[in-house]
């Protein structure tokens, strides 16, 4: 959605001249008409489940009507507070104490909206554990799917790559092992290694160097082509 600035600006500063922009900002109609039609639509009643208790939304009379409030326990009705009211069984509760929501019998309403109330249920102890775990284990399961979605688009975009790579790309990678198999030699022969604390003799060294060169010439001269086994079209990614 785009906001309009309506009004010029000044090719030169003025000093004390403070310059205010008015400022137009459609009025989203379609998104407001929408959520007008959502909340004209809703359920009379509805109902969430949860570990803690049940939550239901709805009208005064469809509250009364289920049988899960009496009229006169309703915020706004006479004595009671025009916003929430909490009970503990039929006896009113005047402030919130949260260890209340666990005890049987335990019950809160408050305003939604318009002519809408939220009526908080508890629910056995028994009852909120088995809901508690039924979710830990959707969560966990949850989990597991989005992991092997990302094992998935690793593969795929391990499959483009390997796609995408040329004989040349093949052949750079085989000669820059090389090099730095060259490199350790060298390192060794220098003593700067942390590891060994080995080295080969001086004609020992030229041989091997030799063998590398041969085979850094070879794989110039070579043209790799794709490989056709099923092993290595199978190949996957091994997320840890």
């Amino acid at each position: 959605m785009a906001t309009r600035i309506i009004g010029q600006g000044l090719a030169a500063p003025i000093p004390h001249l403070r310059i205010v922009a008015r400022v137009e900002v459609p009025q989203p109609t379609a998104v407001l008409a929408e959520k007008r039609k959502a909340l004209r639509d809703r359920a009379p009643l509805e109902l969430e489940r949860h570990p803690a208790g049940d939550f239901f939304n709805g009208t005064a009379d469809a509250l009364v009507a289920a049988g899960l409030c009496r009229r006169d326990q309703l915020p706004g009705e006479p004595g009671n507070p025009k916003v929430s009211t909490r009970f503990l069984g039929d006896r009113p509760l005047r402030r919130y104490i949260r260890s209340c929501r666990t005890d049987p019998g335990y019950l809160s309403i408050c305003r939604s909206g318009k002519g809408r109330y939220q009526l908080f249920k508890s629910i056995p102890e028994e009852e909120s554990d088995r809901r508690q775990a039924a979710r830990d284990q959707a969560l966990q399961k949850g989990e597991r799917e989005r992991q092997e979605a990302r094992c998935q688009a690793a593969e795929s975009r391990l499959a483009q790559e390997r796609r995408a790579r040329t004989a040349q790309d093949f052949q750079a990678s085989l000669l820059g092992r090389i090099d730095r198999f060259r490199d350790f030699f060298n390192v060794l022969q220098r003593g700067e290694d942390l590891v060994y604390d080995w080295c080969l003799k001086q004609g020992d060294m030229q041989a091997a160097l030799a063998c590398l060169a041969g085979l850094e010439q070879a794989i110039r001269n070579v043209v790799p082509v794709r490989h056709t086994s099923a092993k290595v079209a199978n190949l996957r990614v091994v997320m840890s």
